[in-house]
């Protein structure tokens, strides 16, 4: 049962109506989001920028990527949760749902290879 005085803030419940422009900017799903855009446009900053060090990318795997995250959704919003589930680490969460994604595509699986090092290590 939900009760209304259970809630985090009056933002849940009696403000709610009131702040509804911001929900997409300051929800779970936008933090999720927005680091979901970030990584994959890091990724593709670091291919088509540093090819020396990381596996340069063509245009039509950009395309590819770019359709990657155009397609973020509720269901992988969904399914980062029951990542992070897992690994008790939103930021990994993320990166693992990008990585299960290039692991299932011959050349994105490549370009992981070339970039998990730097994947794994850069936080820790």
């Amino acid at each position: 049962m939900n009760y209304y005085h259970n809630n985090i803030s009056p933002l849940d419940n009696r403000y709610a109506s009131k702040i509804t422009d911001v929900i997409n900017c300051f929800s779970e799903y936008a933090l999720i989001r927005n680091r979901f855009l970030i990584e994959i446009d890091w990724i593709i900053y670091l291919c088509t920028n540093h090819s020396k060090y990381f596996m340069p990318m063509s245009g039509v795997t950009i395309k590819k990527l770019n359709q990657f995250k155009n397609s973020f959704d509720d269901k992988s919003v969904i399914k980062i949760k029951k990542i992070e589930e897992i690994t008790n680490h939103d930021v990994k969460a993320v990166e693992y749902f990008i990585r299960d994604y290039f692991l299932k595509d011959k050349v994105l699986k490549k370009i992981f290879t070339s970039y998990s090092f730097w994947f794994n290590q850069r936080r820790y």
